[in-house]
């Protein structure tokens, strides 16, 4: 029946809780010190090179989102589609549960729905593949943040992205940081960070550092380049 009414992806998410007004699957991290030594985005190969490295979704969403994308494969049952996704994330131990895009100028029930995806593939990624699956944080604003840390448990490892922030939306990030250390208390933050000695990032692993929290920020494609840009 849970088939025939495309429901079958509640044989993940039952396996843990929902919260908040808006019944978001739940989703934490406690490994406080996570081996990872490179982020991978979605669209990159796996360099054999990296022993533990996570695999990210900090890209357009686009390259991981649509008709053959992860959610649907998992909310579809589509077997053939999650066979290769199996086979595609067989090489990571970690995984940053997806970034959905979270904008200010679309309807919040539609940014409510894409938080609802990432915790959806976050349970599959868990319950089916085992991975260890550290939260994604993002929001806008007051409403989605209380969606966006929903669920989300006191001192869970959690991640989020630097890349566009730091540049022309510090006031933001600095939010989302600051919002993200009173609500949860986080252990660690993952940051995915292409900037190469910026003022603004140092100011946002202070913040992170004084609320006792560990900064995470290992090497990822763009932030090699941007070094080796810097080091000419």
């Amino acid at each position: 029946m849970f088939k025939k009414l495309n429901l079958t992806f509640l044989k993940y998410t039952n396996q843990g809780h929902y919260f908040g007004e808006y019944e978001m699957p739940e989703a934490s991290c406690f490994l406080s010190n996570p081996t990872i030594d490179y982020l991978a985005l979605y669209g990159e190969r796996t360099d054999p090179k990296y022993q533990f490295p996570a695999l990210c979704f900090y890209e357009y969403d686009d390259k991981f989102d649509g008709i053959h994308g992860i959610f649907n494969a998992v909310y579809y049952d589509n077997k053939n589609m999650l066979k290769q996704y199996r086979n595609r994330l067989k090489d990571f131990t970690y995984i940053i549960s997806p970034d959905y895009s979270i904008c200010g100028d679309i309807p919040f029930i539609e940014n409510t729905y894409r938080i609802f995806k990432s915790r959806v593939v976050g349970s599959y990624l868990v319950n089916e593949l085992n991975k260890i699956v550290i939260p994604n944080i993002s929001f806008v604003d007051e409403k989605t943040k209380k969606v966006a840390l929903a669920g989300i448990a006191k001192h869970s490892t959690v991640a989020l992205s630097t890349k566009g922030l730091l540049r022309c939306g510090h006031k933001l990030l600095e939010y989302i940081v600051d919002e993200t250390l009173k609500s949860i208390e986080p252990s660690s933050i993952i940051l995915y960070n292409v900037a190469v000695n910026s003022p603004r990032l140092k100011s946002i692993i202070e913040r992170i550092e004084n609320a006792d929290a560990k900064v995470i920020m290992p090497p990822n494609k763009l932030l090699i380049r941007n070094q080796i840009l810097e080091g000419k």
